[in-house]
């Protein structure tokens, strides 16, 4: 055909035929996320605040069984946050509302869905793959740490869900209808692009991340702990003693 295509479509055209041909080439990038995700030591292994709820202490698991529960309650947060991603946090001091056996009904239920909707939405199927395994190593499934959700732990998941989202919104908009679904993602942009800028600048020093973290979970011990340390390494002593005379009532364990 002498019809001129544009690359983007060029790229979805070869979608199907890559995946049936190529499916080794995901594994590639699986085995060295993970490879890599166990290469970075933990920066949260430290005993968990007193203020968590004890069926939601992050500790070390000691049975094959609590283990499965605490990746099952891990993979449950992941995917609230994809879905609603507030307030987000450096760290969640808990793993959710519910156990593991609610966790496994909302992890079985995603992971069947998909399955079913494999044929009309491949999408589905091929970005929830690709998001369980990028966010396996941060589960500590590999290790004996403490399980613990954090925002920064679903950047790579998250870029399989959007590339699963982009094959079945080209699979939509091609129908007669497609400018509804232009207008929802035109919705969702809007809403959130601002909270992302706005989280970029939380992230700019140590100082505004904690003092954000601080704000949306004064209930933490942790993140009053870690901001406690960003004014003793900048000699602001005054805020030091501050923290500490408001905060050690509330928290006697971490005098």
């Amino acid at each position: 055909s002498r019809r001129r295509l544009r690359p983007s479509a060029l790229v979805l055209m070869t979608e199907s035929v890559w995946l049936r041909r190529r499916r080794s080439t995901l594994s590639l990038p699986a085995v060295s996320v993970i490879l890599e995700r166990l290469a970075i030591p933990s920066a949260h292994a430290a005993p968990a605040a007193p203020d968590v709820p004890p069926a939601l202490e992050l500790v070390s698991p000691s049975s094959a069984s609590q283990r499965l529960g605490l990746v099952l309650c891990m993979i449950r947060e992941g995917l609230r946050l994809v879905v609603w991603p507030h307030p987000l946090r450096a760290g969640y001091d808990g793993l959710g509302a519910g156990g593991p056996i609610h966790a496994l009904a909302i992890v079985s239920l995603v992971a069947m869905s998909a399955i079913l909707w494999r044929r009309s939405a491949p999408g589905f199927l091929l970005g929830l793959g690709f998001f369980l395994v990028a966010l396996l190593p941060s589960t500590r499934i590999f290790s004996s740490f403490s399980a613990q959700m954090a925002e920064r732990y679903l950047y790579l998941p998250s870029v399989g869900l959007s590339l699963g989202l982009a094959i079945q919104l080209q699979q939509w908009l091609t129908g007669q209808r497609k400018w509804p679904i232009v207008g929802a993602m035109l919705a969702v942009v809007a809403l959130w692009m601002p909270l992302t800028l706005s989280r970029n600048a939380d992230w700019s020093s140590d100082q505004a991340l904690w003092e954000r973290e601080v704000r949306v979970a004064p209930q933490s011990a942790r993140a009053w702990r870690s901001l406690l340390n960003v004014y003793l390494r900048d000699q602001r002593l005054a805020d030091a003693a501050h923290i500490c005379d408001a905060q050690l009532i509330l928290h006697p364990q971490d005098g």
